[in-house]
């Protein structure tokens, strides 16, 4: 499981699990967690969720063109260091 936002470093931390799941032939889940704050209204939060959802589709399609057929995505919402 590799928990990714788009910066350098998780960039970093998916390529290395890209290597694990194709050394080690287990699966790949990919998870992105979408901050959900009191503040944030309603259609804030429905278009994070959709460049969420896009961002992890891309991070999948990475992982496809490594050959690695059984990677999944995750979206939560919520605190990330509450979810994980």
């Amino acid at each position: 499981m590799v928990a990714v936002d788009g910066s350098k470093f998780a960039d970093k931390a998916f390529e290395y699990a890209c290597e694990l799941s194709i050394m080690r032939n287990i699966p790949l889940i990919i998870v992105n967690v979408v901050e959900e704050y009191a503040t944030v209204g309603h259609s804030i939060l429905r278009e994070l969720k959709k460049l969420s959802k896009r961002m992890l589709h891309e991070y999948k399609g990475r992982a496809e063109t490594l050959d690695i057929r059984n990677a999944r995505t995750l979206q939560c919402v919520g605190n990330a260091a509450e979810k994980f």
